[in-house]
């Protein structure tokens, strides 16, 4: 199976809230490296996020997706932390 990579970087757009304290920015591909053994799809995701915490969803991944392959990373202006990162299924079987 190919093992999938994303990185998501934090910049500057506000979406509309999915849920209190929730914000679901769309997101695109930026670039996809194919290796030997699987790929790494990038995609980016640009966010003005609020003070204090703040949960990002991101939508639209594939279904069989590997969660063990996610990686996140983020930059900002101030000073910015990214407490956890978890998969969660949609009420349609996709992932988010």
């Amino acid at each position: 199976m190919i093992k999938k990579c994303l990185a998501f970087a934090l910049l500057v757009l506000v979406p509309p809230p999915v849920a209190a304290g929730e914000l679901a920015p769309p997101n695109a591909i930026a670039s996809v490296t194919v290796f030997v053994e699987g790929a790494q799809v990038v995609r980016r995701v640009s966010v003005v996020l609020p003070a204090g915490s703040t949960t990002v969803v991101i939508g639209d991944l594939p279904a069989d997706i590997e969660a063990d392959s996610l990686e996140i990373d983020g930059s900002a202006d101030q000073p910015l932390a990214i407490t956890s990162v978890e998969t969660r299924v949609s009420r349609d079987g996709s992932p988010r």
